[in-house]
């Protein structure tokens, strides 16, 4: 992968992302590799020399690989509380797979992943999803490699944070910036079949394209906004719901404002977009340059 430094960000900030470490170790497939979608990876795998990323696209994932400083930090006292970037290992169905623990508190018997991230990320299903699932192939390579592990948390730090948009919307925004969410674990049976299913398409020379839990799709919506308002008063699936919201009330400042849907993970977090037609379909769409 090439990297660019098109807003002229400063060299430090350049260095520090074209040095990035990051190595699945002597695995064939990461914890993360194997969630990630096949077709993405096929892309990833036939053009990764010509694949380009700017600087500026990888400054929260730089930021989130410093979190990792902060667990230094908490391992300095001496107390052994925490084991931090242990990478474990085992093998399913003949392949070699990893994945790095953030954190295991050893008296919780817990492993903690943390992440920088939105504050829609903590609300979306979809995005959650790919946390449950990472979390519980982690618990299963700790299992396979000697450890006990009762609870699976998320340590979401987010990067969007207000203070502002808390006491505006209340309830409906995370209280403080940063999040604890505890993941539900699987039974042992359910994630050894997720992971030999998803190294059986990994194994595929020929995925095929990306699902839409795949692309993190967010279906349109439509939200009922009163005149010169910027949040809506109610945000429903289809029109007709709206329209149906608004005759209810019998007010003629209300109106109909269309969210359009989009493939998140398309629109802004796969690498190889530039070079898959699901995406250019998406571009041609949307009028949006990748």
């Amino acid at each position: 992968m090439n990297i660019t430094n098109e807003l002229n960000l400063p060299e430090p900030l350049v260095d520090a992302v074209r040095n990035d470490g990051y190595t699945k170790g002597d695995a064939d497939f990461s914890a993360t590799g194997l969630i990630a979608p096949p077709y993405q990876r096929k892309l990833m795998g036939e053009y990764g020399g010509k694949i380009t990323e700017d600087v500026s696209e990888r400054i929260w994932s730089l930021f989130g690989q410093s979190v990792h400083s902060i667990m230094e930090r908490a391992v300095k006292d001496g107390t052994g509380k925490y084991e931090i970037e242990r990478r474990l290992y085992t093998e399913v169905m003949g392949k070699r797979i990893s994945g790095q623990l953030d954190l295991y508190h050893i008296e919780k018997k817990a492993i903690q992943d943390w992440k920088v991230t939105s504050v829609w990320s903590v609300k979306d299903e979809s995005y959650k999803g790919d946390w449950e699932k990472q979390l519980n192939i982690y618990r299963y390579l700790a299992l396979k490699n000697g450890m006990e592990v009762t609870t699976l948390e998320v340590v979401a730090i987010l990067r969007d944070w207000s203070r502002l948009e808390r006491m505006r919307r209340g309830n409906g925004y995370p209280p403080h910036p940063v999040v604890v969410r505890e993941i539900p674990i699987w039974g042992d049976e359910m994630v050894e079949e997720y992971i030999e299913t998803r190294v059986q398409l990994h194994m595929n020379p020929d995925p095929t394209v990306c699902t839409p839990r795949d692309k993190w799709e967010r279906e349109t919506t439509y939200a009922v906004k009163k005149e010169g308002a910027k949040r809506a008063v109610k945000v429903c699936q289809t029109k007709e719901e709206a329209q149906e919201y608004i005759n209810e009330k019998s007010s003629d400042n209300l109106s109909i404002e269309t969210r359009k849907g989009e493939a998140v993970r398309c629109m802004s977090y796969c690498p190889a977009r530039s070079f898959c037609n699901e995406a250019g379909k998406l571009e041609k769409q949307d009028h949006i340059p990748f």
